[in-house]
C-alpha cells in the first residue's frame, strides 16, 4: 500500500510540474482600428486610420485602413509589462511600434523603408 501511495504521489508531482509555458496572446488588447495622425517626408494626414490585424499570438500586421499596401508592415511583438507591448528588434524597414494598453489603448508607429520616414500616432477606436 505504501509503494502504491508513493508511486501515486510521484506521478501527481511529475504530472503537475510546469512543462512548457502556455503561449500568451500579446495581440488580445491591441488588435483593431486606430485613429490618429500620419506624417511622412511627403505628407501629413490627420485624421488617419490604421488597422492592427492578428497574424498569430505574437505577430500583428499594421496597415492603413484605406488599403495602401506601401505602408503595410508585419511586426513581431514582445511584452515589457502588463501595459506595454513593443516590436522585437531587427524588424523590416527599421520599424518601431509601441502599444500602450489602457483607456484608451494607443499606438505609436515609425517606419523607415529605404529612407522614406513615416510615423503614426493614434488611439484605438
Amino acid at each position: 500500500m505504501r509503494v502504491f501511495f508513493l508511486f501515486l504521489m510521484g506521478f501527481l508531482i511529475i504530472g503537475c510540474s510546469p512543462d512548457d509555458e502556455a503561449s500568451i496572446d500579446l495581440t488580445t488588447d491591441i488588435v483593431g482600428e486606430y485613429r490618429g495622425a500620419f506624417s511622412s517626408d511627403l505628407d501629413n494626414i490627420d485624421p488617419f486610420d490604421v488597422m492592427v490585424v492578428k497574424v498569430d499570438d505574437d505577430t500583428v500586421e499594421i496597415q492603413p485602413s484605406d488599403g495602401n499596401s506601401f505602408l503595410e508592415v508585419t511586426v513581431d511583438l514582445e511584452s515589457s509589462d502588463e501595459t506595454s507591448i513593443t516590436n522585437q528588434p531587427n524588424q523590416q524597414y527599421e520599424t518601431t511600434a509601441s502599444f500602450s494598453i489602457g483607456s484608451p489603448t494607443t499606438l505609436n508607429f515609425n517606419i523607415d523603408p529605404t529612407g522614406f520616414n513615416a510615423s503614426f500616432s493614434g488611439t484605438k477606436i
